[in-house]
């Protein structure tokens, strides 16, 4: 899982801009995955604390999806401890 790619996210219109008309331009999709990537984000360890630190000024990182997906699987725990073996779960509605 990337926490970097919301620049790509919403550029397709699946984030919270929601504005494409259009299918992304190749130069348009270069340049938002110019500002993504796992390698672009470093964990550093101070005085028994951990800080996260960007190589670039505007790397996006969102971490919303780490708690949906949480959601999602304990919900799907759930499912299956009640012998329910076809579900469908949804927990990331937008408003």
């Amino acid at each position: 899982m990337d926490i970097t790619v919301g620049p790509l996210v919403n550029l397709w219109g699946f984030g919270p801009d929601k504005q494409p008309v259009s299918t992304p331009t190749q130069a348009q999709i270069d340049a938002a995955k110019a500002r993504t990537g796992l390698d672009k984000l470093t964990v550093i360890n101070r005085a028994d604390r951990q800080y996260l630190q960007k190589s670039i000024p505007d790397l996006y990182v969102d971490l919303s999806t780490v708690g949906e997906g949480y959601a999602a699987d304990h919900l799907a725990r759930l499912m299956t401890e009640e012998g329910i073996s076809r579900y469908l779960v949804s927990v990331g509605a937008r408003w």
